[in-house]
């Protein structure tokens, strides 16, 4: 049957928490996905970091794109992958094959399309790990 998926994920440092965020799942894929926060390099003495992780939860390839804008909305990279059936993309944003050399930044978001519905979740935080914030998905 066609039921939605419903839980959390938590991520943090298990032994000690020095850093811990949890994140609510997407209830349901969606074609058109937004992040509102994005965070790379050096940005005042901060040195950021953004993942993104996409689901292809269908048995057909999707192709996905994934777009990452400043404050303002300005394209500063993009990039579409092909994702077989039940693959994940797992990556940290400013290592995305092709999406060119992002400038550093501290305020933006992240815009993802897919040819069919995909999940979609982000996390962003220092690189030390001081903090860490999950980035929950604006279904459009």
């Amino acid at each position: 049957p066609d039921v939605p998926i419903l839980g959390c994920l938590t991520f943090g440092h298990p032994d000690d928490n020095h850093y811990l965020s949890t994140l609510p799942l997407q209830s349901v894929a969606s074609t058109d996905i937004y992040f509102a926060q994005v965070a790379t390099g050096n940005v005042g003495g901060v040195a950021f970091f953004t993942g993104l992780a996409v689901v292809n939860p269908s048995k057909a390839a999707v192709d996905v794109t994934i777009s990452v804008h400043d404050r303002y909305g300005a394209l500063l990279g993009q990039v579409t992958r092909t994702l077989g059936r039940w693959e994940k993309y797992v990556r940290l944003v400013h290592l995305i094959e092709d999406i060119g050399e992002l400038p550093p930044l501290s305020s933006g978001y992240i815009h993802v399309t897919a040819t069919r519905e995909v999940f979609a979740f982000v996390l962003f935080g220092d690189e030390p790990l001081n903090f860490l914030s999950s980035v929950p998905a604006q279904l459009k």
